[in-house]
């Protein structure tokens, strides 16, 4: 991993004894506790020294950890977690740890792949739409309170993973991370918690009961991701590529079992929220797999396609009270559908309206009611990734999104292509076509899902920049070959020598 040698530490000052750490925590515990007679300050300020400790030999867990619990939401999933404040926490041991080894330690290489420039420029679209955004307070909240940490963690992400061994952690955490959520998910569905329209499955799901004395949905701002099940479907889509790529890259005994572990939970969970963007997102990451493992690509297609009307009966899709049997019009289209179609016109006429700059990040449904051309009398949310970044950032933000998408899907490729000539470790082959096949769900899933301005694209990014440089850096390391020893014969004793050794031999002829 990522971690400053011990010369390093000793040049600048930092003495890297864990007994001392651990006696000036100890220390720093009976004197707060003594003080303020509080548990949870004696904890903090008793880990303190724990805690710089770690920033500074293991930057890496700190950054995967930070974004486990603000990607997959850990902490609303199991609210026992809520009041011990871990991603904040996380949160201040991740930017001291990346102050720490930027400007202190200056152990990281900051590098820029084709992807990394890109994402430069989209956040510099993003950031100057602010100006022009339809509510400047509620664009600008978001960037300063999500996507300013998504754009740092994923530069973090590119610029910490550098071996096997921080991949294999990485991958290893997103799949743990993923079960866990898969796990409340399922026991919610058996539970008939947070159901969704009496049958969908949702996480952290917050009621509120109106002037009637009736139980109702709270409004979007106090939900969760994970309270929606379309948008849980995608948060768990990457993990189950990971998942799939532990069962058939067989890296470890351990990594296989989870995987088998994982992936029939997190399809379980899938298959319980009832989405229709998550199905295609199924098909899409499983498809992946079954191209690389079958050889017959009739065979892979016509495989999918069963696996795609096998997972719409289990899904029981035509019994969904929206988007249902029961909703379908004369016309063949379900009032779910049509929703999305006026959505996606709504986002067309902001970006018509609006060609520069869109209507800021996070404003489509608080601007859809100027722009729609059938108002239903209440907001909506635009369910499409691509039309969102349309109708949020004009023209040029998806022009400049597209091309994101497509230098990292290009990038995944190349790493994969690289690895799979130089015959290396069964970890990183692995990890590259978990991203591929994350990708290609991302992308099938974000059609009908809103996800363009939150963690699951970004974390493949900056994974996707690191195993570039990664996989760059080992085929340069293999292609270099080895350096011959030059001997040389000496004349006056018939001996065949080392370069050193002959000239020595030479020098001490010429003396005589």
């Amino acid at each position: 991993m990522a971690i400053a040698t011990l010369s390093q530490l000793r040049t600048h000052g930092i003495v890297n004894r864990e007994a001392l750490a651990a006696t000036v925590a100890s220390l720093l515990a009976l004197l707060t506790y003594a003080l303020t007679n509080d548990p949870m300050t004696t904890l903090m300020f008793g880990g303190l020294p724990l805690a710089i400790v770690l920033c500074v030999r293991a930057p890496l867990p700190i950054c995967v950890m930070f974004v486990a619990f603000s990607f997959f939401r850990l902490h609303e999933a199991y609210p026992v977690l809520q009041g011990l404040s871990i991603p904040l926490i996380l949160g201040m041991l991740m930017f001291a740890a990346l102050a720490l080894h930027v400007f202190v330690l200056q152990s990281m290489e900051p590098f820029l792949t084709p992807e990394l420039k890109r994402l430069l420029v989209m956040f510099a679209i993003v950031l100057g739409g602010v100006v022009f955004a339809q509510d400047r307070s509620i664009a600008w909240n978001y960037i300063e309170g999500i996507y300013w940490k998504v754009i740092l963690m994923t530069f973090a992400i590119a610029w910490l993973a550098r071996s096997e061994r921080d991949f294999d952690f990485i991958g290893r955490m997103l799949v743990l991370s993923g079960t866990l959520v898969a796990a409340v998910a399922i026991s919610n569905k058996f539970a008939g918690i947070g159901l969704v329209e009496g049958t969908r499955v949702s996480i952290a799901r917050v009621m509120r009961t109106n002037e009637f004395g009736d139980l109702v949905d709270a409004p979007a701002e106090f939900q969760s991701t994970l309270s929606d099940p379309n948008d849980l479907s995608l948060v768990l889509l990457f993990p189950l590529a990971f998942a799939l790529a532990f069962v058939f890259y067989r890296s470890s005994r351990f990594n296989t079992i989870l995987g088998a572990i994982a992936s029939c939970a997190i399809l379980a969970a899938i298959i319980f929220t009832q989405s229709r963007g998550g199905l295609i997102g199924v098909l899409a990451v499983v498809g992946v797999f079954g191209l690389r493992m079958i050889r017959s690509r009739t065979v892979a297609i016509a495989l999918c396609v069963v696996a795609g009307l096998g997972l719409s009966v289990a899904m029981g899709l035509k019994g969904r009270v929206s988007g249902g049997e029961a909703e379908v019009t004369q016309s063949g289209i379900d009032d779910s559908a049509m929703g999305r179609v006026y959505a996606w016109g709504a986002a067309i006429n902001m970006a018509v309206r609006r060609p520069l700059t869109g209507v800021g990040i996070n404003n489509f449904a608080q601007s859809y009611f100027f722009f729609t051309d059938k108002w239903e009398n209440r907001d909506k949310a635009v369910h499409s990734t691509w039309f969102q970044v349309l109708g949020e950032t004009g023209f040029p933000g998806i022009v400049v999104f597209l091309m994101l998408v497509s230098a990292t899907f290009k990038s995944s490729r190349g790493a994969l292509a690289r690895l799979e000539r130089a015959g290396a470790p069964t970890v990183l082959t692995g990890t590259a076509i978990a991203l591929v096949a994350g990708l290609a769900g991302f992308c099938a899933a974000g059609t009908f899902l809103t996800q363009a301005f939150t963690w699951p694209l970004y974390v493949m990014i900056g994974m996707t920049a690191a195993l570039t440089q990664a996989t760059l850096k080992l085929s340069d390391a293999r292609a270099t070959p080895e350096p011959v020893p030059v001997t040389h014969v000496s004349p006056q004793r018939g001996l065949i020598m080392a370069p050193r050794a002959a000239g020595i031999m030479s020098r001490a002829a010429g003396q005589r």
